[in-house]
């Protein structure tokens, strides 16, 4: 790594002063830095073994200038020319080939330079869709991306009446544009069009758990701002069910206090019929103070004594002591007379030692010793913890 660092050195220096450049206002000679470092670094990686991620550092500088290069607005109509065809005949080299998204931070760069109609045509038309045309069904990443670019020259140079006609043809077929939609209803303070947007995404997407919670989690923002109670609650119940903590300290706020104690005990009684308690039932006995219930959960599973134990050792210490006793017994048989598993129990020795007092952890070490005496490795760790 250190070699492909020293190869980088220069690419590191003209990049700094491609930073400087543009920081006085020296659009275009940032621009020009930016397109000598790029190809080479690009080409770089073809043969140089990356593993440390300087190439790329150096690549994603090179393209985060260009861009700010670009939208700087200090370039006049000749220089929006010249650096349009420069950046655009870089994008359509083939050292790109299996490179798209940098081939599409090159097409990104260009939009704020389509300041003439004859470049805008030739960006969209010869170019943008010149490579959707060649997509195949499997690349749905690039169509998108290539789409946006398409959506943000729309934005950009062909009113909002457009843009939004372009936007809404392809909401169903794009998850980016959706959220884009949403974005806009946001911004226009449109709750009720974000419900709408995010009840038909939850629908068409239901197959993709991550991306109806995103719609669900946008849905449940516009019922804040509508003040809809109950859909903020339903929503929450769904988020608290699948896991979610944070969303049980919002529902909570959302009911009285005399309200709160029978909503509390379904909760924790819908989580103790799974066979699986998420972190946040946890999260939510150690919130409520509710010990007896958080002991009975370490019994079913041993092993959470050593991060619940604070919160039960005052009210539970002999609970507490068997529990701990019974993992690293547990431990102890399953280590197969393995140095590592030995220092294993031993670590959770001295966590029993904090939690209960060193007379405890003193037995247990010497029924060990008496139990694993012809195990001398073990031996040896044990006395190390003593």
């Amino acid at each position: 790594m250190e070699s492909v660092d020293d190869a980088l050195q220069g690419a590191f220096i003209v990049m700094e002063k491609a930073e400087r450049e543009l920081e006085q206002g020296k659009a275009e000679e940032a621009v020009l830095l930016a397109l000598t470092v790029l190809p080479i670094i690009v080409d770089m990686q073809q043969y140089c073994d990356d593993s440390g991620g300087s190439a790329g550092y150096v690549i994603g500088d090179s393209l985060e200038t260009l861009n700010k290069a670009t939208a700087s607005g200090e370039l006049d109509e000749q220089q929006t020319k010249d650096l349009f065809q420069k950046i655009l005949k870089e994008a359509q080299k083939k050292r790109y080939a299996g490179w798209s998204e940098w081939r599409n931070e090159l097409l990104k760069a260009c939009i704020p330079l389509c300041t003439a109609a004859a470049l805008r045509k030739r960006l969209k038309k010869k170019q943008i869709q010149k490579w959707l045309d060649v997509l195949n069904g499997d690349d749905q990443y690039d169509r998108e991306r290539l789409m946006y670019l398409q959506l943000q020259l729309h934005e950009r140079f062909d009113g909002e009446e457009k843009a939004r006609a372009f936007l809404y043809a392809h909401i169903d077929d794009l998850e980016s544009f959706r959220e884009r939609a949403i974005q806009q209803a946001i911004e226009k303070s449109d709750w009720t069009q974000i419900v709408n947007l995010c009840l038909e995404g939850e629908s068409k997407d239901a197959n993709y758990l991550i991306t109806v919670n995103k719609w669900k989690k946008y849905r449940l923002f516009a019922y804040e701002k509508l003040g809809d109670m109950a859909n903020q609650k339903q929503l929450l119940f769904d988020f608290l069910y699948a896991g979610d903590y944070d969303s049980y300290i919002k529902l909570k706020a959302l009911y009285s206090p005399k309200e709160w104690h029978d909503v509390l005990e379904e909760i924790l009684a819908a989580f103790e019929k799974e066979s699986f308690y998420p972190s946040a039932y946890v999260e939510i006995l150690k919130t409520e103070k509710r010990y007896a219930q958080l002991l009975n959960y370490c019994k079913r599973n041993p092993l959470s004594i050593e991060y619940l134990y604070p919160e039960l050792v005052k009210d539970y210490p002999d609970d507490v002591s068997r529990l701990f006793v019974q993992w690293i017994e547990e431990e102890a048989t399953y280590s197969a007379n393995r140095p590592p598993q030995y220092r294993s129990v031993c670590r959770k020795i001295k966590t029993y030692r904090k939690a209960c007092g060193q007379s405890q952890a003193l037995q247990v070490i010497k029924h060990l010793e008496q139990k694993y005496k012809n195990r001398p490795a073990f031996l040896d760790e044990l006395e190390k913890v003593k």
